[in-house]
């Protein structure tokens, strides 16, 4: 394991990168909001969920962007091509060089994408998911049909014959497809000893939370505790970041603003309140922007291409020990929403035959959901089918689909959470270190081509040299 330290925050080094690092971030790269761009309005989702109900869930909803400034983001993709002329010709180290060249042309696939869906063109939409995110994994696609079959078979011994009667649907939908549910978990022993690192005496945890005091025998965290708390981590880190309100349910962050969002009125269990409000998004987001601005590699704050499949693996790790075992976070919904978001994408890019749209999507779905449901409620069943809608819809529409005309396509950064978190598991059990040391900036843990560059600068050690 890493050696001790006396905070989570990295010495502050002299930048290697200025010459590129100032214009990147002057230029709106940073801020650029690919997923508040693809989708459109409240009052468009609305209207094109009632015409969805209103026929009988056949007619797909058209959940493209209208109303884009068509020119602005032409012109911010000039802006990102004459930014690439300024790499090719700075005379600095050719693999930092390298590392702009394919972060820039990530910026670029994501502005040509949200473009592309506000233009209907879906091919074109689907060739830059595909250049940023890949395609899911068939074995992963088939762990979750695993996974959410075992679940429904326990459901076929229910007392209550509404729970049975989903059960046996999804086993109907998902049986086919089944494979190994275990890769989807990581073995207890790896499980134990991240734990044990984060949770030990000057640990990940006693130095994102130190000063933090939590009253005895709290049940749950609400804002009149919790932002105290927050706010707490925020001075441990040194950040100017500030509390504002979100104008949902999620949590996250706005770089833009310097702001950490948090839902209005949140009322949370104290270890889901640590590990996602604390641990995911200021102890891991924020930390690896921070350290990434104190870094040689300023590039770090904003992110490597393609960071995010660790990067948000990472995160959910955090929240994931912040649980005795890891079958405790399994049972939260939290855990149903990763696999959820994994299989409604797998199957709108084909993973059970052909791609499926938002109609045939949201069959299986909404079968899924009606199990949890009902599981939960079984003595309404019908309350249970209406919170059921609610939540296989708000998941397509406002994730999933959003940016594609519901017929082709699907938007696939929501499948990076389980993946990502699967390759992080596996990257634990190989070198336990590789955890902390993702905390550095925003590069992937585990992608080969990010580590030498990081290494030639003393971000991350050689190999065979002991992490710090």
């Amino acid at each position: 394991m890493a050696s001790e330290r006396a905070s989570l925050l990295i010495e502050r080094q002299i930048p290697v990168d200025g010459a590129l690092w100032e214009p990147y971030s002057n230029a709106g790269f940073v801020g650029f909001d690919t997923s508040g761009m693809l989708l459109p309005t409240a009052d468009v989702v609305a209207e094109e969920r009632s015409q969805f109900y209103a026929s009988g869930r056949q007619q797909n909803p058209d959940l493209r962007p209208r109303g884009l400034d068509e020119k602005a983001l032409a012109e911010q993709e000039t802006l990102a091509e004459a930014y690439k002329l300024t790499v090719h010709d700075w005379d600095g180290d050719p693999g930092l060089r390298q590392i702009y060249l394919w972060r820039v042309n990530e910026n670029i696939a994501n502005m040509r994408m949200v473009r592309a869906a506000a233009a209907g063109d879906d091919r074109r939409f689907e060739a830059y998911n595909a250049f940023i995110y890949g395609k899911p994994r068939q074995e992963v696609f088939a762990g979750v049909a695993d996974e959410l079959c075992t679940q429904a078979e326990a459901g076929l011994a229910s007392g209550h014959a509404p729970v049975r009667e989903a059960a046996a649907r999804v086993i109907d939908l998902l049986g086919g497809h089944r494979g190994d549910r275990t890769l989807l978990v990581p073995p207890p022993e790896v499980f134990k000893r991240v734990r044990d690192d984060h949770l030990r005496a000057g640990g990940y945890y006693a130095l994102l939370l130190a000063g933090v005091e939590l009253p005895a025998g709290l049940t749950v965290v609400t804002p009149d505790v919790g932002d105290p708390a927050l706010q707490q981590v925020l001075r441990n880190l040194e950040s100017d970041y500030t509390l504002q309100d979100a104008p949902g349910a999620t949590w996250s962050l706005k770089h833009a603003q310097q702001a950490v969002l948090r839902p209005v009125g949140y009322k949370l269990p104290p270890r889901r309140f640590l590990g996602l409000g604390a641990g995911h998004e200021i102890g891991t987001h924020l930390l690896e922007r921070e350290n990434g601005l104190r870094s040689a590699v300023q590039l770090l704050s904003s992110g490597f291409d393609r960071y995010e499949l660790t990067n948000e693996g990472r995160a959910v790790m955090r929240e994931q020990v912040a649980y005795d075992t890891f079958e405790e976070f399994a049972a939260l919904p939290r855990w149903q929403d990763i696999l959820r978001r994994h299989l409604a994408t797998s199957l709108a890019e084909g993973l059970a035959g052909e791609p499926m749209d938002f109609a045939g999507v949201y069959e299986i779905m909404n079968a899924v959901d009606v199990l949890y449901e009902t599981t939960k409620k079984p003595e309404d069943p019908a309350d249970a089918r209406r919170r059921a809608d609610n939540r296989t819809w708000k998941l397509l529409a406002e994730s999933i689909f959003k940016g594609t005309d519901g017929e082709h396509g699907a938007y696939r950064r929501y499948m990076v959470y389980l993946e990502g978190g699967i390759d992080c598991w596996r990257a634990a059990a190989e070198d336990p270190d590789v955890i902390s040391q993702g905390d550095r900036g925003k590069f992937g843990i585990t992608n080969q081509r990010h580590r030498p560059v990081l290494q030639k600068y003393g971000i991350l050690p050689q190999a065979g040299q002991e992490a710090v």
